[in-house]
């Protein structure tokens, strides 16, 4: 702050004009230090345009990575999906006397419980190869291996 010295002023204009001078200088400052608070501020902005820019650009890349994931899962899904029912009908069909046991397979997923009965006994009697009407046989008996019990029971 400006403080008038007795030896410097005689008059009290020439304390005025002195004010004024001082005044004109602090404004100067102000001003230069307004113009490069502005340009820092510049600076920054630009710096943050850029960086925003940036990130979406990677958020792009991201989106797009995840999209191709997406894919790929459902594209993995489906093919697990037809293997599995492909693992299904092997093992429906390939058991150690390679009786078919889709039939029996249908008619329980249809909660046919009475036709699945009959052809329960029906595969029965085939790997035994046994004819209807008659009692089964020892012999006949111990063709039935446990593979084809558990086989029916997994159905």
């Amino acid at each position: 702050m400006f403080k008038p010295d007795n030896s410097q002023f005689t008059t009290p204009l020439s304390y005025y004009e002195k004010a004024i001078e001082e005044l004109r200088r602090s404004r100067e400052e102000l001003q230069e230090l307004k113009a490069i608070y502005l340009q820092n501020m510049n600076s920054n902005f630009q710096d943050l345009c850029t960086e925003i820019k940036e990130l979406k650009r990677e958020l792009q890349i991201t989106k797009d990575t995840v999209k191709k994931s997406e894919k790929q899962g459902l594209e993995t899904q489906t093919r697990l999906k037809e293997i599995s029912q492909l693992v299904e009908k092997l093992f429906i069909a390939s058991t150690v006397n390679g009786m078919d046991y889709s039939k029996l397979e249908s008619l329980l997923k249809e909660q046919k419980w009475q036709e699945a009965d009959q052809e329960t006994y029906s595969v029965i009697l085939k790997i035994c190869g046994h004819q209807k009407g008659r009692w089964l046989v020892d012999k006949e008996i111990q063709k039935l291996s446990a593979q084809d019990f558990r086989n029916i029971n997994d159905l």
